[in-house]
């Protein structure tokens, strides 16, 4: 349900139906700084009922704090500052405050006027969580990688068998099509597979393929 208040639209030239119509997470302030305008999406991604924030201020309602757990959202909104400093407008990665392990990308529109407190500011956001648990896993392989060089830990210590199912699993073959292209039981890959988790220190078979990727060309392997 989309919800508005009930006082009189600002002019269509601050207020576009193109605020109302995006198809993301939206909410929309005012020059007085309270939510005038939120859709569905953000009610999910936020938690938060539409009809009780209307009307009230939007750093209340939204309450948005960053990575740190610092407040982002505050009477001093960065946003209105920046616009009245002229300072451009950029994505924020912060969390909603009912929902501290969510992860929002924060994307705040030109707002829709550029007269500094007269601004009618647009906000739009996605659920950023996946991407932020990619770019944590990403640099946890990163970290698993470095010490896969050293020769008492990682890829030098698998056997070739080992090393040509590690292969066969980067170039997204499943266990069943391992066998057969090796030409031996499928019981024997998960034995392998296995191996090569407890020889590289790895969580997942995905983790595994990550390292291969990652610090097979450079150690001199395919």
């Amino acid at each position: 349900m989309v919800v508005m208040t009930n006082e009189p639209e600002p002019p269509i030239e601050r207020f576009p139906e193109w605020a109302r119509r995006i198809d993301c997470p939206v909410w929309v302030s005012g020059p007085d700084r309270n939510i005038h305008f939120i859709n569905e999406g953000a009610e999910r991604l936020l938690d938060i009922a539409g009809a009780e924030s209307v009307g009230r201020p939007c750093h209340e309602v939204i309450g948005l704090r960053d990575e740190e757990g610092r407040e982002f959202c505050s009477r001093e909104c960065p946003l209105t500052i920046d616009t009245g400093k002229r300072r451009p407008l950029r994505p924020v990665l912060l969390r909603p405050r009912r929902r501290v392990e969510r992860q929002i990308l924060l994307l705040a529109l030109a707002p829709i006027t550029e007269q500094g407190d007269e601004a009618w500011f647009v906000h739009c956001a996605i659920d950023a969580t996946r991407t932020c648990r990619l770019r944590d896993f990403l640099g946890r392989v990163t970290r698993c990688s470095a010490e896969a060089s050293s020769p008492e830990h990682g890829l030098e210590r698998l056997t070739c068998r080992e090393r040509e199912v590690l292969e066969l699993l980067s170039e997204n073959l499943n266990a069943d099509e391992i066998a057969l292209r090796l030409h031996i039981s499928r019981a024997t890959v998960r034995n392998h597979i296995q191996r090569v988790l407890a020889k590289l220190d790895a969580h997942s078979i995905l983790e595994a393929v990550a390292m291969y990727i990652c610090r097979g060309s450079t150690n001199g392997h395919p």
